[in-house]
């Protein structure tokens, strides 16, 4: 399975310190070059920093077609990350696009690609036993400022029949 990752989601994973679901649930993860930049440029994140660069299930390639990277970024107003990593995916005729920002998933969903975000890939986890409880992982993300709405919130929670 070829699975390709925008930035939000793999901060979210290395700010709770579960960069290791990702690899349970997929193996190998890629991101692009614009995607690595992202990640490891915020220097007052250097624990994050460190899990990333030491995770070698987390491969970077380049999107080569510079030209429909731009096109995507300018015409639709996402970040490098976010088109580079749509590319990426048709270029490696992917399977999965891991993306949690509203604008990419809805550009990436009109190219017909088959997406999951943050929420989704820990739902999943539960779901195959790699995390017992699902509750603790999310109050972890919100204190970690990772932004989640009441109503998805008990959605997951509902879907992981973990709500009473």
């Amino acid at each position: 399975m070829i699975v390709v990752s925008n930035t939000t989601p793999i901060i979210a994973f290395a700010k709770i310190n579960r960069l290791e679901i990702l690899e349970y649930l997929f193996g190998r993860i890629y991101i692009s070059e614009g995607v690595y930049k992202e990640l490891i440029s915020n220097k007052k994140f250097i624990f994050e920093i460190e899990q990333i660069t030491k995770s070698s299930f987390i491969i970077v390639k380049e999107a080569k077609n510079r030209l429909a990277v731009e096109l995507i970024q300018k015409m639709h107003g996402l970040n490098m990350g976010e088109s580079e990593s749509i590319i990426l995916f048709k270029e490696l005729g992917g399977d999965l696009l891991i993306m949690d920002e509203k604008k990419g998933r809805k550009v990436a969903s009109s190219l017909d690609i088959e997406l999951t975000g943050t929420l989704g890939i820990l739902l999943k986890a539960k779901q195959e036993g790699i995390i017992i409880e699902l509750k603790p992982i999310l109050e972890k993300l919100i204190e970690s400022n990772i932004r989640i709405s009441h109503e998805l919130y008990k959605e997951i929670l509902k879907s992981a029949n973990e709500m009473f």
